[in-house]
């Protein structure tokens, strides 16, 4: 059986004459008269085959093939219309065609097959000159194939009406062009394949199945079916690493493989270190015909210029994920439109949608985006995004943490504008949302030499660690922003971020750095001569002396801290230095006069007005005053933060007032009660993976399991200072 140029089989005999024609003729298509090219008593017809067979190397896709299966089940009544779409080198021809092998059985009456072309990069092939090519494989001879596209697509329904057929359309481009050469059969299943969505074809009651690259797992086994176990058993680790250069794509994992088939002497890690530089990767990603640029630049050569402009413009984003806004403010294009044009790279399998109005390209991809405008105005693309991520920022900062200081010039640009939020958990939503992207733009901004730009960025994540406590990830940007603030000689920027280094220091325990980074932060304060930063140094080295159980140096740096803060926008920072002044009145167990000093603290920050801060003692307050037995006071006092910290949408702190709530039901022996706040903490902090606090919590519940209460007012739980929420920084 030959092949013509579409892949549909050509015909050299037909099938049984009287049955084709009575089809025909009662269709209304074909004459009574028309003449077959058989003989009498001519064998019938072999039903076609035509689909090709996958590659020899086909590996994982078990997931896919299982959900084929249930799909094939759930249409055993009615046809099954399959749209498998994904980006240019996933597998989808290669998962199509071994799936149709696979169901031959309940296909028995003929598989037909067609090369579409729609990003072959040449013309994609007519419907009309496909369906003659199915028509000829069932034995329709030449003249009697109609000469217009909707007689051919009405006998092709004919003559498979009652069959049980299957059809693979490969790459096509349009819904329009699969919509004639589908067959009607109740028995028929149809796959379609395309870089394309094809979402027109829902009108057909199709179902749409979208292909991702390969898992780690996969990737490394399919290198492994190329080039052989032999070799990669010899270098596992460096076989993964080829695996994720490849990432998951297996036209790069087929051609890499191919590279190293070629070669077989050739080690591993010599193909690796080829393709370590991201500049030179797709280069590398070839082998004779065979190129994974090219491959993409299919997609890319079919995009409008409009679209085309994002696509080149999204690859020099960042990070990995992002939304429309950031491409919009840099494109100078309205948001609403942007979202179009990213919908249509979507829709093309050129970006991943993986949560509604967020975006994300294959890593591949985003380095063939890139290489399609000069390296000049890509880096030009990237400090604009890092200036629209630190004015966004900036804006949340400050509707998270509203009052508190801050030295970065954008910040004075920002506070004289309308707030970039409606409320504080909208900008803490932002920040958590974009955290991934906020550090990789830190990152970038000072590889890019962009100092004054990353001192500033470190400083507006502060409200973030405030209110989701990631200690190592913070103190990873307030570093890179010291020494951006030191390299472009911006004092006071280093020495607010110096402060806030000694305070992510006493959070994870590491007093003895927290007490050296103190002093110099002690130092450049009164270099700068701000008396802010200066009582703020003296109150982390305070911090640093209590945890030390130094109490009376840890109370002598609080009140000379505290004298320092007078005058306007002092009230705030005289507020927290009466609330540590009260923990460590707690720690010398002088619970009365450590419940004055908090309530005083609360006072000051109820009449700024600072919510949220207040809340924030309240919590302590409430420790406080269960240590001094008067468990409905505590009570309330929590019940009250609570509330505000849902309001704001901090886990944290949410966190920190269950675990109070928890420690007061369990003083008072309400078993029941106290797992249930223990647990919503547990919830809350493994949201904001709080390791720490979620052990004392964990314990908690441990002890509630063993211990038997035996009457209220008992308190069998641990009344050590730090045991409670009155150990929050």
């Amino acid at each position: 059986m030959e092949e013509d140029h579409n892949g549909a089989a050509s015909g050299c005999g037909n099938m049984v004459a009287g049955a084709l024609t009575g089809q025909a003729v009662q269709a209304g298509l074909i004459r009574g008269d028309i003449h077959f090219h058989s003989s009498v008593g001519a064998a019938p017809y072999p039903p076609p085959r035509q689909v090709p067979h996958s590659s020899g190397h086909f590996t994982g896709r078990v997931a896919e093939i299982d959900l084929l299966n249930a799909l094939r089940t759930d249409h055993q009544t009615r046809r099954l219309v399959l749209a498998m779409s994904g980006l240019g080198g996933v597998g989808k021809s290669t998962l199509a065609r071994r799936w149709l092998h696979q169901i031959w059985p309940h296909t028995g009456d003929g598989q037909f097959y067609a090369e579409l072309g729609g990003f072959s990069g040449g013309s994609p092939a007519s419907p009309t000159k496909v369906l003659a090519g199915f028509l000829r494989s069932m034995g329709v001879g030449e003249e009697q194939i109609p000469a217009d596209l909707a007689d051919r697509a009405a006998l092709f329904r004919t003559l498979t009406a009652d069959k049980a057929v299957a059809v693979l359309l490969d790459d096509a481009a349009t819904a329009a062009q699969v919509r004639p050469l589908l067959p009607s059969s109740s028995r028929s299943v149809v796959v379609v394949t395309s870089r394309m969505r094809l979402v027109g074809l829902s009108l057909e009651g199709c179902r749409f199945v979208e292909l991702r690259p390969l898992d780690e797992s996969s990737s490394v086994e399919l290198l492994t079916n190329i080039v052989g176990a032999q070799r990669t058993d010899a270098e596992p680790a460096v076989t993964t690493a080829l695996a994720r250069q490849c990432a998951g794509l297996p036209v790069a994992l087929s051609v890499a493989g191919a590279r190293l088939a070629a070669r077989p002497r050739q080690p591993i890690r010599r193909l690796v270190a080829e393709l370590s530089s991201s500049d030179k990767r797709l280069s590398r990603l070839a082998v004779d015909a065979m190129s994974v640029d090219a491959v993409f630049d299919l997609s890319y050569r079919n995009l409008e210029p409009e679209v085309a402009e994002v696509y080149r413009l999204v690859g020099w984003h960042p990070g990995r994920e992002y939304g429309a806004a950031v491409i919009a403010a840099v494109a100078g294009l309205p948001v609403d439109v942007v979202e179009e044009l990213l919908a249509g790279l979507a829709e093309a399998s050129m970006l991943e949608e993986p949560a509604e109005g967020r975006f994300r390209q294959h890593d591949l991809l985003r380095l063939h985006a890139a290489a399609q405008c000069d390296h000049a105005r890509g880096v030009q693309w990237v400090r604009a995004m890092a200036e629209y991520y630190l004015r966004r920022a900036v804006g949340a900062d400050l509707v998270v943490v509203p009052l508190r200081p801050r030295v970065g010039p954008v910040y004075a640009t920002a506070r004289s504008a309308p707030p970039a939020f409606d409320s504080a958990a909208a900008a803490l939503g932002w920040l958590r949302l974009e955290r991934e992207n906020l550090s990789v733009v830190l990152e970038q901004a000072v590889q890019h030499e962009w100092f004054e730009l990353a001192w500033q960025l470190s400083e507006s994540l502060w409200g973030l660690f405030l209110h989701s406590r990631r200690a190592e990830e913070s103190l990873a940007a307030i570093r890179l922003g010291i020494d951006a603030a030191r390299r472009c000689g911006h004092v006071l920027g280093e020495a607010t971020l110096m402060g806030q280094e000694v305070f992510v220091l006493l959070e994870i325990g590491s007093t003895d750095a927290a007490l050296q980074s103190g002093t110099e932060a002690l130092t450049l304060a009164h270099r700068v001569g701000d008396r802010q930063l200066e009582a703020s140094a003296l109150a982390h080295l305070g911090e640093a002396a209590r945890k030390r159980c130094h109490f009376t140096d840890a109370l002598d740096y609080l009140r000379r801290s505290l004298d320092l803060e007078e005058g306007p926008g002092a009230t705030r920072g005289a507020a927290f230095r009466h609330r540590s002044i009260a923990r460590v009145l707690l720690d010398l167990d002088r619970v009365d006069e450590a419940i004055e000093e908090f309530e005083c603290a609360r006072r000051l920050l109820t009449a700024i007005p600072d919510q949220v801060g207040a809340a924030r003692i309240a919590m302590f307050l409430g420790g406080a005053r269960l240590r001094a037995g008067r468990p409905t006071e505590a009570e309330s006092a929590l019940a009250e933060a609570l509330t505000v910290m849902e309001s704001g949408g901090s886990p944290f702190y949410q966190a920190e007032a269950h675990r109070g709530l928890g420690e007061v039901a369990e003083y008072r022996g309400d078993q029941a009660k106290a797992e249930h706040h223990y647990r919503r903490a547990l919830d809350l902090y493994g949201g904001a993976r709080m390791s720490p606090k979620s052990e004392i919590v964990q314990a908690a519940l441990e002890r509630l399991r063993v211990a038997d209460i035996d009457a209220v007012g008992e308190s069998p739980g641990p009344d050590t200072p730090g045991s409670s929420p009155t150990d929050i920084l």
